[in-house]
């Protein structure tokens, strides 16, 4: 019973039918009712004791790189509703949360901006300066953040690493300061370098120091290089369909073919090498064919859910093939990241299965009315 009520507060359920049988409750979470459902759920938290609930709705390029237009008007219509309720009053108890970059919020073309009545609620405190910040309007801008500030993290996250692994390797503040020095005082670092960029590099030291324990520190300063992350998020789903610049060359043919979740299952699979995880790959491209042709509305949302997570995976993946690194952590990583397909292989079958099940519901219901008005008309007994 348990189980069964976690999936139905997580929207697994497919049919009322399936809920009800399993919970005697008569309706689902689904697409449409998730807002009315968050609220059902503040209250219960707050009736709980809790003060209310918070929910961060992260990556909010998901939406902005919605091909169909109205499909991404009928979602930021939802948003308004929630500024709406928040703003007005309607709802108390509950905070929301979303995060996107720059272009999400003032793009005229795709963007908030690009629906007026979101337009009109978001503009932001034309007073506001980097010193003078105001945190009660509704868009809070993120600032950089400043060296002092990345040491910090440099230190705590060296911290972390030890914690983890159960190690303490030889890397004083010191020899943080020399990394910050060496990678900051790369060229052109003020304009690409972000702190990803940054963590990724001092953990990869972390890393080979950890299993390479006679490696020189200096030797590998001196190795840092600095990738331009702009060019490198050419790949990633956030910018696919985001019109290049007059100045700027074309993306490459395959990048802009890879708008759906078919085309880019397709552009893994010719990619990945592991002849097991590309026969899964083409797989799931059937399943996701099939459920696109039969619901484009419904199938669209279904894999908007996955299709970061998912490419992230495929990446992390083929990343690895291309490293050519035969080691126990590197192995263990590719067995993870394969798994985590499988399982993904499994649900999408299973949602396949689920929506084959409504369309017969849907085909006997329509079947015996059919019946039942010929027997109506006297044309059969």
């Amino acid at each position: 019973m348990r189980k069964n009520a976690l999936r139905w507060l997580k929207g697994e359920y497919a049919t009322k039918t399936e809920a009800r049988n399993d919970l005697g409750v008569g309706d689902i979470v689904n697409d449409r009712n998730y807002y009315d459902m968050l609220k059902n759920f503040c209250r219960l938290f707050v009736s709980i004791g809790y003060n209310g609930l918070i929910v961060n709705l992260d990556e909010a390029v998901n939406l902005y790189n919605i091909v169909n237009p109205g499909m991404r008007q009928r979602n930021y219509e939802k948003l308004l509703s929630i500024y709406n309720d928040c703003f007005q009053g309607k709802t108390a108890h509950l905070f929301v949360n979303v995060a996107g970059t720059t272009d999400v919020l003032e793009d005229p073309q795709k963007g908030f901006y690009s629906y007026d009545a979101l337009k009109t609620r978001l503009k932001v405190n034309l007073f506001e300066t980097a010193e003078l910040r105001d945190y009660a309007q509704p868009v809070v801008r993120l600032m950089p953040l400043t060296h002092n500030e990345i040491f910090v993290l440099l230190q705590n996250l060296k911290e972390i690493f030890d914690f983890n692994y159960q190690v303490e390797i030889d890397f004083p503040e010191k020899d943080i300061r020399t990394f910050m020095e060496e990678i900051f005082n790369r060229p052109e670092a003020e304009e690409f370098l972000t702190p990803r960029e940054v963590i990724r590099d001092f953990l990869n030291i972390l890393n080979i120091l950890r299993q390479n324990p006679e490696a020189e520190k200096s030797k590998l300063f001196q190795e840092i290089s600095l990738s331009h992350e702009q060019n490198t998020l050419a790949l990633e789903p956030e910018e696919e369909t985001k019109p290049a610049k007059e100045t700027e060359k074309p993306l490459p043919e395959e990048i802009h073919e890879r708008k759906t979740m078919t085309a880019e299952l397709k552009y893994w699979e010719r990619k990945i090498t592991d002849k097991s995880l590309k026969k899964r790959l083409n797989h799931i491209g059937r399943i996701v064919g099939i459920i696109q042709e039969k619901c484009p509305n419904d199938g669209e949302l279904f894999f908007l859910r996955h299709a970061d997570t998912f490419t992230k995976l495929l990446k992390q993946f083929h990343a690895l093939e291309l490293s050519a690194i035969n080691s126990p952590e590197i192995n263990a990583s590719k067995e993870r990241i394969a798994e985590t397909i499988d399982a993904t292989q499994r649900a999408f079958e299973q949602e396949l299965k689920n929506r084959f099940q409504m369309d017969m519901l849907d085909i006997d219901a329509e079947s015996e009315a059919y019946l039942q008005g010929l027997k109506n008309k006297g044309l059969i007994e």
